[in-house]
């Protein structure tokens, strides 16, 4: 549901965009957004992977191994 709310924003987005602006304005906002979306998963995703790395090596600590 999530989902589907997020892709209707952008669509909503996009198209008012394209009725104020130009296609090629609406284009490169959405692009922008897009990388910054693509930016912000990578940068979630890397947070988790050294959080998850940190906890395995401190309970192989605690445990003697």
């Amino acid at each position: 549901m999530r989902l589907l709310v997020f892709v209707l924003a952008l669509l909503g987005l996009f198209v008012y965009l394209l009725v104020t602006f130009s296609f090629w304005a609406a284009f490169g906002g959405m692009y922008m957004v897009g990388m910054i979306v693509v930016a912000l998963i990578a940068g979630f995703g890397r947070r988790q992977a050294s959080s998850k790395l940190g906890w395995e090596e401190t309970a192989e600590a605690e445990s003697g191994n």
